[in-house]
């Protein structure tokens, strides 16, 4: 009996190994089946995509996403969760951009797309929002600071734009701006 035993594991150790060894039984324990290659690039591509998310390189990202979309069979459940990611990827670079850009317009631009892309994710939807309300107040009161001495009613009224966005701690400076700009026109 311990010799058949002994025998047993000896024999069912030799099998786990042997199944174990790529080119001979499965290639690592699957049972014999080998994934696709496009499987394993596809595994790659969602990695290095990961990888480049979490460092913040949103191109890197994209292109990865895109990539990996593009893999997968049509009818393949995974495009949904992909979509998804690289919605998120797309939506992180927009901010990132709007953010560098010097021009005001092309930041708002960007800002609304990313508020678009958020769709109904309201954590995202909000830090696009909180952002596109601080371009368009800096907008209107960089175009208000223009029109004083040349337009006083047109930049009480781009004050008053400003004014309507601000937080609370910026409603009294600029509701006096904008009031000194109505008088002023006024007086004149």
């Amino acid at each position: 009996l311990v010799t058949a035993v002994v025998f047993l594991g000896g024999l069912g150790y030799f099998v786990f190994t042997v199944i174990q060894k790529p080119g001979l039984g499965g290639g690592g324990g699957g049972g014999g089946i080998r994934r696709p290659e496009w499987e394993r690039t596809y595994a790659g591509l969602v990695s290095r995509a990961e990888a480049a998310f979490s460092e913040k390189k949103w191109p890197g990202a994209l292109a990865a996403w895109e990539e990996a979309f593009a893999l997968l069979p049509k009818e393949d459940p995974r495009r949904e969760q992909i979509q998804t990611h690289l919605d998120r990827t797309k939506y992180e670079a927009m901010l990132e951009e709007a953010e560098e850009r010097k021009d005001v317009d092309e930041a708002i631009r960007l800002y609304e797309d990313a508020e678009k892309l958020a769709g109904s994710d309201g954590e995202r939807k909000e830090r696009a929002s909180r952002r596109l309300r601080a371009a368009r107040l800096k907008k209107h009161e960089t175009e208000g600071r223009e029109r004083m001495g040349t337009d006083w009613l047109g930049a009480a009224e781009c004050f008053n734009r400003a004014l309507a966005l601000a937080d609370e701690e910026r409603k009294e400076e600029l509701e006096a701006r904008a009031t000194f700009c109505r008088r002023f026109h006024e007086a004149i």
